[in-house]
């Protein structure tokens, strides 16, 4: 068979053509041809509350202002998102702007920027492979099982909020630690930038850097011969990484947040640093004096930690009010296990979507233990990299399954792992007659039949009877267009609108009004009183919240105020009759029927 670089061109670009045409035809096309459309597309609360942010970023320039201050009266709400999103968004925001006024470019960009960061992802793993020398049947499975995922919404249109963004430092990261461990020490500082990158944008991205990290260290402390230089540089670009952000981000550096970049992952990362530096003096002691010495490093830094932030230990939760971590966040449903995700495909059995969705990877898992079974110790010291694969595989396949959000990131590594099972397949007797170009059609089919498969599931789910979810996102929608087109002729003159906490991006982004609170968890107070009004039983409880906040205006979708029982959805369906003090307001019954909006008087 000839080799992959002495293929003619066109062979070689096959992989990344066919990819970025099926990029083009299921992301791009679809919102280039329609974009009398885009405002309906871009329905997700925290994209819409994105490019809130970003204008007023626009409009302020002041990049250390994170205060929203139309939420949360009279102090607004500071958010823990970070700008390097708001740069990816104004990177198309301002070509846009020649030609579209400010709230129609920034929503081309939401539409445009989530699949063009798909597209980078795309070229930057195919042109990682190449690197590899890796055949053309092995570059078209990965990036045909990766165009087809349907998981991947974060890249949809419209999807600007910092989950895309976080997969695609993800996936860099990945590949740069692969490469490390095959002994390339010259990607130790662009590994370190990404993964302080990584860490600016959340530090959700903790978790892959843990993966990533604690591979590193394993395999230094079997080999420390070929990773000290390499990794200390990794460490210190981090740390400096970090400290760039820091100085952005926050006003003053030291003040510590754990729920978004700040000194305590500065000082953790200078930690590691510094105690690598230390750990590195045993280089020529045996294997159980690097261990002993590492664990006794770690217990030490641990404990500086929390020494310095008691409440470390809770990781980005830490310092939250109680009443998020048991009322707000367990209802998230990001936040939910794998397995919810699938109570409205297989509602009898919802584990079944589970090991549905689970069978692409199954056979990747079988054959790298049974390699190790065959091959023993040598196994691990010699194929580092192979082994890293296998530990971010599993990890995050395990935490994907606890929290749904992390469940993409299970999926570049799973598809590695499967590469020797394709291999197999390909050097079969039967394969191995076909030609080169029916070869890589056959791997195409193969990478694209379980993830179609997977699609084909998750889209059973409309062929079942609503859900209370469903009739929360047809809320979302009704409410958000009432808000967009109908609100502000029926009430010239208001300032604070009382609507539920999926709404408030809305209202800042097409009103000028202000909102009680949003689904964020740095608003206790305001979220529990908004969520404490619309569950209200009586009047009097109502109007004690009413009396607090003195709102202009409230809006009450039907399917989310049920059920019955509760004061505001016997007000809005006529069952009793709503006090003097809430003048109900008439709105086009036949364009939003599930919409009821009251004037609120003294």
């Amino acid at each position: 068979m000839p080799s992959f670089l002495s293929a003619p061109l066109s062979h070689r670009l096959s992989p990344l053509i066919l990819s970025l045409l099926f990029v083009v035809m299921l992301k791009i096309l679809p919102i280039m041809v329609e974009p009398q459309k885009w405002t309906e597309t871009l329905g997700d609360p925290d994209a819409i509350l994105r490019l809130v942010v970003v204008q007023q970023l626009i409009q302020t320039g002041d990049w250390g202002d994170h205060t929203i201050h139309r939420t949360n009266p009279p102090t607004g709400t500071v958010t823990p998102w970070t700008r390097p999103m708001d740069a990816v968004v104004l990177l198309g925001y301002v070509p846009m702007r020649l030609v579209l006024d400010e709230k129609r470019a920034l929503i081309g960009s939401a539409m445009i920027m989530p699949p063009l960061l798909f597209v980078v992802g795309i070229v930057l793993i195919w042109r990682w492979m190449v690197g590899q020398g890796m055949p053309v049947y092995a570059q078209s499975f990965v990036l045909m099982a990766l165009v087809l995922n349907p998981w991947f919404t974060m890249f949809e249109p419209g999807a600007v909020d910092h989950h895309g963004l976080l997969l695609l430092c993800t996936w860099i990261q990945f590949l740069l630690t692969y490469s490390f461990l095959q002994g390339k020490g010259r990607h130790a500082l662009l590994l370190g930038i990404v993964t302080g990158l990584g860490i600016w944008v959340s530090p959700e991205f903790f978790i892959p850097t843990f993966v990533s990290f604690a591979s590193l260290g394993l395999f230094w402390l079997m080999r420390p011969e070929g990773y000290s230089e390499s990794l200390m540089r990794v460490l210190m670009a981090t740390t400096l990484m970090l400290c760039v952000a820091v100085g952005i981000e926050q006003p003053v550096f030291w003040v510590p947040f754990y729920d978004t970049v700040s000194v305590v992952y500065v000082v953790l990362l200078s930690l590691l640093t510094v105690g690598f530096w230390a750990l590195r003096g045993t280089h020529n002691h045996d294997l159980w004096d690097r261990l002993c010495f590492a664990g006794g490093i770690l217990v030490v830094i641990i404990g500086v930690m929390l020494r310095l932030y008691p409440e470390f230990y809770k990781l980005t939760m830490g310092g939250l009010d109680p009443y998020i971590v048991t009322s707000f966040l367990p209802y998230i449903s990001e936040q939910q296990p794998l397995v919810d995700s699938f109570k409205d495909i297989f509602p009898p059995q919802p584990w079944l979507g589970i090991v549905m969705n689970n069978l692409f990877f199954l056979a990747g898992y079988g054959v790298f233990l049974d390699r190790i079974r065959m091959s023993g110790r040598s196994f691990l010291q010699d194929h580092a990299a192979e082994c890293f694969v296998f530990l971010a595989a599993i990890v995050t396949m395990l935490l994907g399954m606890a929290v749904v959000r992390l469940y993409a990131y299970a999926f570049l590594p799973s598809v590695f792992l499967a590469l020797p099972v394709l291999d197999r397949l390909v050097k079969t007797q039967t394969m191995a007659t076909l030609s080169d170009s029916f070869r890589g059609c056959v791997v195409v089919i193969v990478a694209a039949v379980p993830v179609l498969a997977l699609g084909l599931l998750m889209g059973l789910a409309t062929f079942w009877p609503p859900s209370n979810t469903q009739d929360t996102n047809t809320c979302d929608e009704d409410t958000r267009v009432f808000i967009q087109k109908a609100l502000m002729p029926a009430l010239p003159q208001a300032r604070l609108v009382l609507t539920h906490s999926n709404d408030m991006p809305a209202l800042l982004f097409w009103t000028p009004y202000t909102a009680l609170a949003g689904n964020y968890h740095r608003e206790p107070q305001s979220l529990k009183d908004l969520s404490d009004f619309f569950a209200a039983k009586t009047w009097a409880q109502a109007k004690v919240l009413l009396q607090k906040h003195r709102p202009d205006a409230v809006i009450v979708c039907l399917k989310r105020a049920e059920p019955r029982g509760r004061w505001i959805y016997d007000v809005a369906t006529g069952k009793i009759k709503a006090p003097s003090s809430l003048k109900h307001i008439p709105t086009h019954e036949r364009l939003y029927p599930n919409i009821r909006l009251y004037q609120v008087g003294p």
